[in-house]
């Protein structure tokens, strides 16, 4: 056994523990989803609301994820903005923008 062995057993059982089933691009997956809040954004076409969170999958699940990705929590299809840096899992911050009470 090496010390990525070691190290990563309690990684993957703390993730186990805490994922929930998510659909990301299609594809059934488990997953950790943190809610992080609601922000007001306005802008020329009137204010809106976007919902942020995160996201952690195994790379092994996502092996290139991109921009534009799409994963539906809850019955919310959020979008990947971003890609943080990671270990054995990526992090993607997740938004979903509403317009009078739609999303858009």
């Amino acid at each position: 056994m090496t010390y990525a062995d070691l190290t990563s057993a309690p990684i993957l059982e703390e993730f186990d523990r805490r994922a929930e089933d998510v659909v990301y691009n299609g594809l059934g997956l488990r997953a950790i989803f943190r809610f992080a809040g609601v922000e007001d954004v306005s802008n020329r076409s009137g204010s809106t609301s976007a919902s942020k969170g995160t996201l952690k999958v195994l790379k092994t699940d996502v092996p290139d994820p991109a921009y534009s990705d799409t994963a539906v929590i809850n019955s919310e299809t959020w979008k990947v903005m971003n890609k943080l840096p990671g270990g054995g899992m990526h992090t993607f911050k997740l938004a979903i923008e509403r317009a009078r009470g739609r999303v858009m």
